[in-house]
Order: C-alpha cells, then structure tokens, then sequence
C-alpha cells in the first residue's frame, strides 16, 4: 500500500481549508506533485489511499477539478465528524428554516436575507453555484456561519462573539450532532470533543486541531503495516515531522 498525504494546507488555518465563494479570491491549490503522483497511481492499479488531513467540506470539488474524483482518497476530517459517502445532492437555501416574511434580495454576488428591512442574512455560492456558507448577522454584526459540505448538508457553524470575532467552531455528522468543538483566539485554541463521541477519541479534549489531526492520521496509517508500504509525503514543515513519528515500518 502506498499513502499518499498533500499539503493543500490553509496559511492562516493550518487544518482548514483554502477555497472561497466564488466572488472572492480564490486560494485554493489546484495542484501539487503529490496529484500527478495519485494519478499514475490510479492508472497502475496499485493499491493505494490519498489522505487528505485538512478540513475540506468542499472536497469533492476540488478533486473534481484535479482529476481525482475517482480516485481512493479519505478525509481526516470526515472520519472526526463520523461521515461517509460521496454522493452529492443539490442543497436550495429557500428551503431551509428562515423567519417569516424573510425577502431575498440578489445581488451580482449574493443573496442577501432581508427580515422587515434589516440585513439578516448572506448566502454565498462557490464557483459552480453550490451553496457555501450562510452568515446570519444581527445589528451589521456576524452571529454565526453556516458552511456547508458539497455532498448536501451543514458541515460546520462558526459562533462569533459580541463583537463579531470568532468564538468557536462545530463540526457535525449527518444528524447535525456536533462531534467536536473548536475554539479561537481569546478563548483557546483548544478542541472539545462532545460526549456522544467520545468513544471515537482517544482524548475528551485537546491541545490544538493538529493535535486531533495527526492522531486520527496514525489510525489511517494503522490499518494496515505492511513490510512493503510506504507513505509518498508532500515536504511541508506543518506536518513532515508529526507524520514521520507516525510511520512505524512503512518507508
């Protein structure tokens, strides 16, 4: 087996993701020597797995546009918020839960949600037209964020303070139970880990987001330790030195 682990890492964010709306700059790496490397890969049916560490509710996406869609790749990141599948269902923000009397106003750019003539809400789409995050905001100031995963449903909201900083992060599975919790800035950079999963966890809480990270990667690593594996690794500060503490036999 051979494992396969990109650096498709966030500058300010180590595990979180790069791609924007679509009316925003775009951040994204489209590519990476790793992918060329996944590509002869999957043309030599060998076997092999893409590992992909950070947090990506948009994944399916940007493999799509990397050629890999079909490729055998796996979320850190789904197997923390206890998701599987790839199937894509198409997600209308109409239709979900909006106060009564909310007007919806397009723009070259957004919808804006209007309640009795007050900012209330902006939709943001990603550059297929697909529902990305929803920023509810109150007084000109964010509340809290939305962002959705590109297979259909809430992936994460983000809580904003009082004066509209982040506060905190939750991650959800499909039922939109919160797996675990991240919180910023003046409240920690720590992680909680919610009682429903915590027998998926070796911790109740932890030091960082990379901390959580690295531990579930050495699972994936784990299943199988073959005298023959090797793990092909992206060279990267933010995760060489952590993955090599993890390889056991494989080269």
């Amino acid at each position: 087996m051979i494992y396969f682990i990109p650096a498709w890492y966030n500058d300010r964010r180590t595990m979180y993701f790069n791609a924007r709306p679509w009316s925003q700059k775009q951040k994204l790496i489209y590519t990476d020597d790793i992918t060329n490397h996944v590509r002869l890969a999957t043309r030599s049916g060998n076997p092999y797995q893409l590992i992909v560490p950070n947090y990506t509710p948009q994944l399916r996406y940007h493999m799509h546009r990397l050629e890999l869609l079909e490729s055998n790749f796996v979320s850190i990141f789904d197997i923390i918020q206890d998701l599987s599948g790839k199937n894509m269902e198409v997600l209308n923000f109409r239709e979900l839960e909006w106060a009564e009397g909310t007007e919806f106003v397009y723009n070259p750019f957004s919808v804006v949600a209007q309640e009795n003539g007050q900012l209330s809400a902006e939709v943001e789409f990603g550059t297929n037209g697909q529902l990305f995050w929803i920023t509810r905001i109150q007084n000109d100031i964010p509340t809290k964020r939305y962002i959705f995963d590109d297979r259909g449903f809430v992936s994460s909201s983000i809580f904003y303070d009082a004066e509209g900083k982040y506060h905190y992060q939750e991650y959800y599975n499909r039922k939109q139970e919160w797996q675990i919790r991240e919180y910023f800035g003046a409240y920690g950079h720590h992680v909680e880990v919610s009682e429903s999963a915590q027998s998926r966890f070796l911790k109740k809480e932890y030091a960082s987001i990379e901390e959580l990270v690295f531990e579930q990667m050495g699972r994936v690593l784990g299943q199988h330790d073959q005298e023959n594996d090797s793990i092909f690794l992206a060279a990267d500060s933010r995760h060489s030195a952590e993955v090599l503490k993890l390889k056991s036999n494989k080269k």
